[in-house]
């Protein structure tokens, strides 16, 4: 659709001003022998918004499983809705034990498989972002339909002082400041093998999420970390409350990864983070 081509290049345009020149592909779909296409739902790990940006500029140029809160962003809310985003109200979600999102998925890849031309949609089913170390753990909605998943693993190398483009601890003014502020940034973008269910994981979300999520990790080499979006929640509150102390020093600050354990007993140390230029 117009829409959608509009789309491509506004987010071609985006990755270039944030300094993505070049952007690596393994595997993707336009290295494929002919023919060959993308599953109705493809799962990614979630690093940053700027692999959303990637996915919108791709080949795939999918819909997405979108926060309500995101759907009043101006122009952003507007574009997530005409190319078929599903709404998710994490209040909403939690009363009625996640049931609401998941069924609306179900509708819509059920719409997606008797489309002539259909667009897949992603998912990210750690369900919030990591530092791109690890893989968090899957929740089982994307994996509810019971049909083949695109796995893609998403990756933003950095060395030395380079600013990581990880949004995992950083002010959202800050980490667009620090992105803008770099010359150039990594992006690499591996496409894994269609999973395919087999009759049980078809029959158990909860089984099929666990193996695509280890067959991710292995893939990949990331480690599989037993953790949350509420756990993340605990994470940052005793962020915000070490980062006051610390004044306007914390933006250029990232805490460690091992700092990350049971967040609301963390230890107070003083080489709490690494300098990030």
């Amino acid at each position: 659709s117009l829409l959608r081509a509009a789309t491509r290049r506004m987010a071609r345009a985006l990755l270039l001003v944030c300094g993505f020149w070049q952007i690596e592909e393994v595997n993707s779909l336009r290295h494929r022998s002919p023919g060959a296409t993308a599953p109705l739902v493809v799962v990614a790990n979630h690093v940053s918004y700027l692999e959303i940006v990637y996915f919108l500029a791709s080949d795939l140029c999918p819909s997405f499983m979108m926060k309500k809160t995101c759907i009043k962003v101006p122009l952003v809310g507007y574009i997530a809705q005409e190319m078929g985003a599903v709404v998710t109200d994490r209040g909403e979600d939690s009363r009625q034990g996640r049931g609401g999102a998941t069924a609306a998925l179900v509708r819509h890849v059920d719409r997606l498989a008797e489309s002539a031309d259909p667009s897949p949609i992603l998912v990210f089913p750690e369900g919030t972002t990591s530092n791109g170390s690890c893989l968090l753990t899957f929740h089982t909605g994307a994996f509810v339909p019971g049909v083949a998943v695109q796995p893609v693993v998403v990756e933003f190398p950095f060395e030395g002082d380079q600013f990581s483009c990880a949004y995992e601890s950083v002010s959202t003014p800050a980490h667009i400041v620090r992105v803008l502020g770099q010359w150039s940034h990594r992006m690499r973008v591996v496409y894994l093998d269609p999973y395919e269910p087999d009759a049980r994981e078809a029959a158990d979300p909860a089984l099929f999420a666990r193996n695509v999520r280890a067959y991710m990790a292995e893939q990949a080499k990331l480690d599989m970390v037993d953790q949350s979006y509420e756990d993340k929640l605990k994470y940052h509150t005793w962020l915000r409350t070490h980062y006051a102390r610390l004044g306007p020093a914390s933006l250029y600050l990232y805490v460690r990864p091992d700092l990350v354990g049971d967040a609301g007993h963390v230890e107070d140390k003083a080489e709490s983070g690494k300098k990030r230029r």
